[in-house]
Order: C-alpha cells, then sequence, then structure tokens
C-alpha cells in the first residue's frame, strides 16, 4: 500500500487500541536504525488514532527530547552507557528501571491491549512489566536477528533471549524474509528447549558476561553424598543463585502466558511475520531531485548526445561515494575503507571524480582506526562526525552518486531506501535477500546494484567502476529507485503491523 492510498480509510477501519510500545533505543540519543524505526513506527500508530505509553531507556547525560510524536506518555529510564545494541548494551539497567513505582502504576492505569517490544534486549523489561498489564498479549518485533551475528559468550545470550521471546510472543514480526526465515529455523527450534523459563542458561551467560561464574551443582553419584552441601546451607545457596537470576536479567516474575500452554505453542511455532520497514515520514516529505525526474522520464527517442551530455551532468552534480552505516563491526563498515584503499591505489577515485564520504559518529578504537586508514588512503575524504537530522541526510544524499552499503548480512538497511529516496542508488550484497531491504529495492528490477561483496577487494574494486563508468545507467537506476523508496510509506506500515497483531491474537485465542 502506497502514498497514493486514501490513509484516512486505513484509521477508519481501525479500532483503536492501547498500545504499551518497549524499546531499549527511542528519540533521545539516537543512534542506530532502531532508534529510527521504532520512532516512526509509533508516530505512525499514534497517527492513526491508537493510544500509545513508550518506555525506553536514554543515556542519562542527554538533554530529553521534546517531540512526543502524538502518544499519551513517554518514560525514558536512564542508563549508564549507551551507542551498543549487542549484548554490552544497557539492558540490565532498562529492565531495572522500568519497575519504578510511578511506572509502574501509569502502565496499570493504561490498560494496554497489547504489547509491542523490539528486540531481545526489551524482553527482560516486559517480564518485569508483564504483571502489571492485565494479560495483554506480547508482540516481539525483531528489528535484527542478533543470532545470525554474536559470537562467544555473547552468542549464548542473545541466542536464549531471542528463543525465549519467539516462545513467549503470540507473535513476532521481521523485517525481512531473509530474518523470518532464520528465526523460524534457528531461533524456533531453541525456543522450545528453553520453553517458558530460559532463565537457567541465560542467566549463567548474563552472570559470564559480567565477569561472574555459575557453576552448576549438579547431581552427586551414588556414594558421593558427601559432596551435596548440607541442607540449610543448600536451601542458601538456591536462594543466592535465584536472587542473582534477578540481578543478571531483571526479571522480577515470569510473563503470565496469552491463554494457555497450548497458545503458547501455537505462537512459538507460527510462522513469524514480515512487516517491511517504510520511509519515515520525515524524510518522505522532503521534496525529490527534480532533475532526476527529468532524467527517469527520457524516453528512447532522445537525443542520444543530449542524453549522455544529461547523465553526465548529473554524474558531476553528486561528487559523493558514500557510506553511511553505524561504524560498528556487525554493519562491516571496514569493507567499504578497505574497497576506497584499493580504488585509489588504482586511481579510480580520480578516474571517477569521486569522493569518499563517511558517516563516522562513533569515537571507540574500531572507529577511530577506520577513520585513519579512509584519511591515509584518501585524503580529500570527507568524515562527518555527528549526528545528522532528516534534512542533512536528505542534502548528503543528493550528492551522492552512488551509496556503498558494506554489510553481507543487514536485518533491513533503512539507508539504502533513504539514500534512493534522493535519488542515490545504492551497491548493495548479492546475498539472496540476506540484506532485508532488497525485499522492496528489488536488483533484478534495476532498483540497486546487487554485486559480491565477499568477492576479493580488488575483483569487488573494479565492479564498481565499472558501475560508476555508465552515467546514463547509474541516472536510470536512481530514477527507479527513488520511485519505490516512496511507494511504502509510515501510514501503510502501521496498518499492516496493526493487521498482523489482530490477526495473531485472534487465531492464537481460538487455540
Amino acid at each position: 500500500m502506497s502514498r497514493g492510498d486514501d490513509s484516512g480509510t486505513l484509521t477508519a477501519h481501525m479500532q483503536a487500541l492501547n498500545i504499551l510500545f518497549i524499546t531499549l533505543e527511542f528519540r533521545t540519543g539516537t543512534f542506530s536504525g532502531n532508534g529510527v524505526y521504532a520512532t516512526a513506527q509509533v508516530r505512525a500508530l499514534a497517527a492513526a488514532g491508537h493510544r500509545l505509553f513508550v518506555i525506553s531507556a536514554a543515556p542519562a547525560h542527554a538533554q530529553p527530547q521534546k517531540d512526543d510524536f502524538g502518544v499519551a506518555n513517554i518514560f525514558e529510564v536512564p542508563v549508564s552507557s549507551w551507542h551498543r545494541l549487542d549484548a554490552g548494551a544497557p539492558w540490565r539497567e532498562f529492565a531495572a528501571g522500568v519497575t519504578d513505582e510511578a511506572v509502574v502504576a501509569a502502565v496499570a492505569s493504561f490498560a494496554p491491549d497489547v504489547v509491542l517490544a523490539v528486540d531481545w534486549s526489551a524482553l527482560p523489561a516486559v517480564r518485569n512489566l508483564a504483571p502489571h498489564c492485565g494479560g495483554a498479549p506480547y508482540v516481539y518485533l525483531n528489528y535484527r536477528v542478533f543470532t545470525r551475528t554474536a559470537v562467544g559468550q555473547d552468542l549464548d545470550l542473545v541466542r536464549g533471549l531471542e528463543a525465549a521471546a519467539m516462545s513467549e510472543a503470540v507473535l513476532t514480526v521481521a523485517l525481512s524474509r531473509s530474518d523470518a526465515e532464520y528465526l523460524a529455523n534457528h531461533v524456533a527450534p531453541a525456543a522450545a528447549a528453553t520453553a517458558r523459563d530460559p532463565l537457567g542458561q541465560v542467566a549463567a551467560a548474563a552472570a559470564a558476561a559480567a565477569g561472574r561464574s555459575q557453576e552448576p551443582q549438579g547431581t552427586p553419584e551414588e556414594g558421593q553424598e558427601g559432596m551435596r552441601p548440607p541442607a540449610g546451607e543448600q536451601q542458601q545457596q538456591e536462594q543466592q543463585a535465584e536472587e542473582e537470576r534477578v540481578q543478571v536479567l531483571g526479571v522480577s516474575e515470569q510473563l503470565p502466558g496469552p491463554a494457555s500452554a497450548a497458545a503458547h505453542e501455537f505462537a512459538r511455532t507460527r510462522v513469524p511475520g514480515v512487516l517491511l520497514p517504510a520511509l519515515r515520514e520525515d524524510v518522505w516529505q522532503l521534496e525529490a531531485p527534480a532533475e532526476l525526474e527529468l532524467n527517469g522520464s527520457r524516453g528512447a527517442d532522445a537525443d542520444a548526445d543530449a542524453a549522455a551530455a544529461a547523465a553526465a551532468a548529473w554524474a558531476a552534480s553528486r561528487p559523493y561515494f558514500s557510506c553511511v552505516v553505524r561504524l560498528s563491526p556487525e554493519k562491516e563498515p571496514e569493507r567499504f575503507v578497505a574497497l576506497v584503499e584499493a580504488m585509489a591505489a588504482r586511481g579510480l577515485l580520480e578516474r571517477h571524480r569521486l569522493t569518499p564520504l563517511l558517516l563516522g559518529v562513533a569515537n571507540d578504537d574500531f572507529a577511530q582506526a577506520l577513520k585513519s586508514r579512509l584519511r591515509a588512503a584518501a585524503p580529500a575524504s570527507v568524515i562527518l562526525e555527528s549526528f545528522m537530522g532528516p534534512a542533512e541526510l536528505a542534502d548528503l544524499y543528493r550528492k551522492t552518486r552512488l551509496n556503498f552499503h558494506p554489510s553481507t548480512y543487514d536485518a533491513y538497511g533503512m539507508t539504502i531506501v533513504e539514500a534512493a529516496s534522493q535519488g542515490a542508488p545504492s551497491v548493495v550484497h548479492d546475498g539472496g535477500g540476506a540484506v532485508g531491504a532488497t525485499d522492496l529495492m528489488r536488483g533484478p528490477e534495476g532498483e540497486v546494484f546487487l554485486l559480491d561483496l565477499a568477492a576479493p577487494t580488488d575483483q569487488l574494486a573494479e565492479s564498481v567502476s565499472e558501475v560508476l563508468a555508465n552515467s546514463a545507467a547509474l541516472a536510470a537506476t536512481s530514477a527507479r529507485a527513488m520511485k519505490r523508496a516512496r511507494s511504502w510509506d509510515e501510514a501503510a506500515n502501521a496498518a499492516e503491523l496493526v493487521r498482523l497483531v489482530r490477526e495473531a491474537i485472534t487465531q492464537c485465542a481460538a487455540v
């Protein structure tokens, strides 16, 4: 459903819901696509007439934002660390913070019809608030399957909580077909093992990550009764272990089931729904580049020389070769830096009169090392080190000839769509849908350039150079990409989400 449809009709056919929306990242200190998407969904749901109560984390040092996006209430839990969505995220602080008496009372008074919660990091908070939600069903909004990229102790922790989220939710919603299939095939089986209470394995992993040890006591073998502590001491140890589980996970009570054990089993085995993120409203409202529309509308009879000159002028007006992703390992931004190094060494940047641009807000060792390498390879590179709003990003994309999305896996990759909305086509990994945005921006339709990003860097540099060499094809792809990016908006996304939620609740209740 596109912006061309009557959005008033959408609202008219929806009975308003009271929605408790729980997300680690929201309006204050937004640093990733998670915060952007959460904000967009909340804004669209509120615009459709639903009442929302948002509970999120926020960096303690940040100045709270004033925009309430039309929601009934927003509560932000101050946390001491930020800029992390992996196992190092402040999910423990977040879970503990939602037990504030004022928050608990406000949630109970709000009386939610449904709880929507983003990613595994919100599950402990969901559990802590569940006793005050009047049995409202929980919907797991999976913005990213962290089990696909986590390693070591982080993997143990995340896999346990992602599996538990699938087990306890009446519905799991993924951002792409690829993620939905992965959840069904690799995470749901673990949900069967963890069943209703994964705390044993999850708490152990969390404690290990925090530098604590939780060695299992085990059952003594025959003839080894002396290994078991005295009854009083054993009870004390069990009580201490339970307190440790609560301390680690921020879990005070288990989530009550939506209906029954059979209903939980139905929800766990249900194939996750797919809901493509929409181009956010504040970006959609920005005017599209007029000259691109002109280039895209040229007919086959247009004078070849004039068409070539127009395409060359379009390319010259867009000097940037951009990479706009979060500088963290899971986004694989080092691939862009390595590519620029290879292109600079071969004189390809100079040949195409191209300036590398990197959005480099992060300042940890990983990010700083990448920025140093980029400056060394291409001293004229532009590195933007401050947060950019929609208008600033749009201006950047209007000057981008080619956007490079470096991830071989990405739950979605909203910057691909946002760049396209301003006429900047993207190079994306040809991984059979492993980058979720290719469910919308389709390679066979000429809306993105699909290349094997896992190929050797020298080979990739030559492939990118071939894309850049054809200005006419670039301009045509830009026009198609822009049209596709603007075809799926926030109102349509919100309507589909509510439809999925209502369908799941109805089917689960019937079990």
